[in-house]
């Protein structure tokens, strides 16, 4: 993905035209970032698995 660390409106503009460079000027990568981050699991039920992981581990002494 395209990331920014601090939410400034700069930074996002930023990130959005690294998208859109990549984009228009290197398709056959931006088709790999496609699949690749489409694959990805981003539901809630992983995310509440990654939390449940995390919170066991934490309390467990």
């Amino acid at each position: 993905g395209f990331t920014f660390d601090r939410y400034e409106s700069g930074l996002l503009l930023d990130a959005v035209n690294r998208a859109k460079s990549l984009y228009f000027n290197n398709r056959y990568h931006w088709d790999e970032v496609v699949q690749r981050d489409m694959a990805k699991d981003v539901s809630w039920t992983n995310s509440a698995r990654q939390y449940k992981d995390l919170y066991l581990e934490l309390t467990q002494w």
